[in-house]
């Protein structure tokens, strides 16, 4: 069945959701939410907005179900490999001078990203004197995330790109095992060193400072207004002289945080305090 919901349909169902389950989706892309709300509409038999309504409406425990659903999962291992060599050669060096480094990284999805860096830092011996948080909206990605197992086809693929930053005989299979299922998963070192959990960024605040924040496809999905009171939590949240990373299609430099960072590698959107 072909479901095409019109953009402004979307407004009542998202007023809705903010009224009753206090999430506000009304400040990300209408573009983005459309098709995910098509793909859930989809998925549940539905046949316009006005059902799905009413469903959320008599359903509540389906709310998670529905927020899982539009919020975008798309991640690998050492993805872009220029900006994982950025952060090896230009970041990592400038951390290790630190008694105690503090990362967060913003929307971590189901975690591959996180165990990269983790990857980085232990490489260089610096993963005990380093705090990780890693943060989504996501329960179910969170849940992937914390048991750090994933399916051995895809590990392969990060493989090949950890290969990519160290031309060496190690390999990402060195700090894992093998389990039930064709599966692998990350060593509990790793594991234990990343503290995961949801965080709303719009609605959600911290007083935690960080050395490192990456917060890369993220603030793609929201609207401009949104980006803009984001991006001042984030500024807020970072160390004076700390390093934060957004997406490589993610242009921020009109926010007003902007004006007060300055550019470490501009050409993977790393940006200094």
């Amino acid at each position: 069945m072909f479901i095409d919901i019109n953009q402004t349909d979307l407004h009542p169902l998202l007023e809705f959701v903010f009224q009753k389950y206090t999430f506000d989706f009304r400040g990300y892309s209408l573009n983005t939410l459309k098709r995910r709300v098509e793909r859930f509409v989809k998925l549940f038999g539905l046949r316009n907005i006005h059902e799905l309504i009413q469903l959320l409406e008599n359903n509540p425990a389906i709310f998670d179900t529905f927020r899982n659903e539009l919020t975008v999962n798309t991640t690998e291992m050492f993805r872009d490999e220029t900006f994982w060599r950025a952060i090896k050669q230009e970041i990592i060096p400038q951390l290790a001078l630190k008694k105690e480094i503090r990362i967060w990284h913003n929307g971590c999805s189901t975690g591959e990203e996180v165990y990269s860096l983790a990857i980085l830092l232990e490489n260089v011996g610096i993963l005990d004197k380093a705090s990780i948080t890693a943060t989504d909206i996501n329960t179910e990605a969170l849940k992937t995330a914390t048991k750090g197992e994933y399916k051995k086809r895809y590990v392969d693929i990060y493989n090949e790109n950890y290969k990519k930053i160290y031309s060496t005989t190690s390999s990402i299979y060195d700090y894992g095992t093998p389990t039930d299922g064709d599966k692998f998963q990350f060593n509990s070192r790793l594991r234990n060193k990343i503290n995961f959990h949801y965080f709303d960024d719009i609605q959600g605040y911290s007083e935690e400072i960080y050395d490192l924040i990456l917060s890369r496809n993220v603030l793609i999905y929201f609207t401009m207004g949104l980006q803009n009171q984001v991006m001042s939590k984030l500024f807020h949240n970072l160390n004076h002289n700390g390093y934060i990373a957004f997406g490589i299609k993610e242009n921020l430099t009109w926010s007003s945080s902007f004006k007060y960072l300055k550019e470490f590698n501009s050409e993977n959107k790393i940006y200094q305090k």
